[in-house]
Parts: structure tokens; C-alpha cells; sequence
């Protein structure tokens, strides 16, 4: 899971395979593959280095550099 910031300065964790897809309007929207969307203050591409950076702490030998397409 990643640490992310609702628009009201609250913190929330984000199950990260649940991620569907990301987009800039201009705050990021989330939407989860259950169609559920949600705004945070993070810019997509924080959020894409951010599931970058925790898959590789999961399983390391199977992810170098994996790049991740924002929609």
C-alpha cells in the first residue's frame, strides 16, 4: 500500500493493485477497478514513482525499472 493525501489534508492508503488508472484534472484522479474514483493531492506521476517504488520493495528480482503508463 502507498501513503497518498485526500484533497481535505487527510492521509490514506492506497491498495496499489486495485489501481485502475490515474488521471490529472488538474488534482489526480484515482479510479479503482471496482469503477470507484477518488482525488488526491498528489500529481500522477508522484503516485506512479510512488507504486514504482513499492512493487520493487515487494519483489525486487522481478521488477527492474518496470516504467508504468499513466492514463
Amino acid at each position: 500500500m502507498i501513503k497518498l493525501t485526500r484533497l481535505n489534508n487527510s492521509p490514506v492508503l492506497i491498495n496499489v493493485d486495485r489501481i485502475l488508472s490515474l488521471h490529472s484534472v488538474p488534482d489526480t484522479v484515482i479510479t479503482f477497478t471496482n469503477e470507484i474514483k477518488m482525488m488526491v493531492k498528489e500529481p500522477a506521476d508522484e503516485i506512479s514513482r510512488k507504486i514504482a517504488e513499492h512493487r520493487r520493495m515487494i519483489e525486487p528480482e522481478l521488477l527492474h525499472d518496470v516504467p508504468f503508463l499513466l492514463h
